[in-house]
């Protein structure tokens, strides 16, 4: 498992929280948001990434940290 953090260039409703897996939508200065959470695998970091690309929204940064086997959810 993943701790990811991805910033993008635009804003995203929080509607849209269960098309990101889950995902915390909150917004940076500069008409920025940061979506983070926790993913399973890089399969599924690819996903999310997919969609932001769908949605034509320009990706800034994408973090991530493993999980360490205490932390799994």
């Amino acid at each position: 498992m993943l701790k990811v953090e991805i910033c993008i260039q635009g804003w995203i409703d929080q509607g849209w929280t269960e098309w990101f897996e889950g995902m915390h939508i909150s917004y940076l200065e500069g008409g920025r948001a940061l979506l983070t959470g926790v993913v399973e695998d890089q399969t599924a970091l690819f996903t999310l990434l997919s969609r932001i690309y769908r949605l034509g929204l320009p990706l800034l940064s994408v973090t991530t940290h493993p999980l360490s086997q205490e932390l799994k959810i």
